[in-house]
């Protein structure tokens, strides 16, 4: 197994690709690798997703939907009471320019120099056509998974040059980004 130490390396980490390559299903077990540490999370959802039967899980603090507000997610994060957690958000696209937006943006700057990070799954493309929100700060980090990639130009989304022949494969293959370098995984 491979994987990322937030604390290290984060505070972002990002899952991207198409529909149906595996994205909710790497954040599912990226978040139950996180509760097994004894980091509690916050969920955020904005519509259906695999994700939402974590809520009620021990180490839960709670779970967010598209109409949640900067103040929900700051009640969450305060039972955290100054400790570590993590924010874990699928279809993080659809959070674009919402007040959620501001609010994990905030998560992952101040994640800097917290204890505290953010990982988000969603659409490859749509992440690509954002220039600011919380996904473009978790992006800094250059931390990140490329499930699927349909090309080589979605390297650009961590700052990293992929090879002319990628893509294809079975679900869940992908690259592993971390600080620049690319492992390929499955």
């Amino acid at each position: 197994p491979l994987g990322v130490d937030l604390q290290e390396s984060g505070p972002g980490f990002v899952i991207a690709g198409p529909q149906k390559s595996g994205r909710s299903t790497t954040l599912i077990a990226a978040a139950r690798s996180v509760l097994a540490r004894g980091v509690p999370v916050v969920l955020v959802t904005p519509r259906r997703s695999p994700l939402r039967e974590l809520a009620g899980a021990e180490g839960v603090l709670g779970l967010l939907g598209a109409d949640a507000s900067q103040d929900d997610l700051r009640e969450l994060t305060a039972k955290a009471a100054g400790g570590p957690y993590v924010v874990v958000v699928d279809d993080g696209e659809l959070i674009y320019d919402t007040p959620l937006d501001s609010a994990l943006e905030e998560v992952v700057k101040s994640g800097l120099d917290g204890d505290h990070a953010l990982i988000a799954a969603g659409n490859a493309d749509q992440m690509g056509s954002q220039y600011r929100g919380f996904l473009v700060e978790a992006r800094r980090s250059r931390n990140g998974l490329l499930l699927a990639p349909q090309g080589s130009t979605e390297g650009d989304l961590f700052n990293v040059r992929l090879p002319r022949d990628v893509g294809g494969g079975p679900t869940g293959r992908g690259l592993l980004v971390r600080g620049g370098e690319l492992v390929q995984i499955q």
